[in-house]
């Protein structure tokens, strides 16, 4: 897996292994069936091994639901983007955003996958992201580091620490380091 995938990505390939080993066991068995001196012992191998497939899918969901805690950190948090007026560019928390009453922009993963790719395309959205932020679209960004790249430092300053570090779970997702608000720097 690349930076910031998940295990979901893994599915397609897993559900090609099940269908495969599937269609295979009957072909397996015959061959198994033809060795007449280890027949009983490799049997039960071949059924061990298609019990075994089913025990892969045991799956405890505990982990990325959140806790009364993140609860209260998320509606914290949608209070602070409510606050903002004017929109707000958050790439990590595209569908949270709009529970604040702000437009949902691009995915971190987009960006990431659209800028890594290396082509005029890339360097075309790049362009696109770097006047975005150096003319001051947004009115503010959320941000998981300190950031000085594609003209935020020109047009943002760094308001406030969202996250301290203690973590906050969005469905499949936990932010264990600290998120920024950056906003717009106001003309004097």
């Amino acid at each position: 897996m690349h930076f910031g995938g998940w295990y979901n990505v893994l599915i397609p390939a897993y559900a090609v292994l099940a269908i495969l080993f599937g269609l295979s066991y009957k072909y397996i068995k015959d061959l198994i069936n033809s060795q007449n001196d280890r027949k009983l012992v490799l049997m039960y191998v071949l059924n061990i091994a298609v019990v075994c497939q089913f025990f892969t899918l045991i799956y405890d969901p505990r982990e990325v639901v959140p806790s009364v805690k993140d609860y209260e950190q998320k509606k914290e948090y949608l209070n602070k983007l409510s606050k903002i007026k004017g929109e707000v560019f958050d790439p990590f928390n595209t569908y949270v955003t709009r529970f604040a009453g702000k437009k949902s922009y691009a995915h971190e993963m987009l960006i990431y996958d659209v800028v890594r790719s290396n082509t005029a395309i890339s360097s075309a959205f790049e362009k696109e992201l770097k006047d975005c932020f150096s003319s001051g679209k947004f009115e503010g960004l959320i941000l998981p580091c300190q950031y000085n790249g594609l003209g935020i430092s020109e047009s943002y300053y760094q308001a406030e620490i969202i996250y301290d570090g203690d973590g906050m779970k969005y469905l499949n997702a936990n932010f264990a380091d600290p998120f920024y608000i950056y906003l717009k720097i106001k003309p004097k």
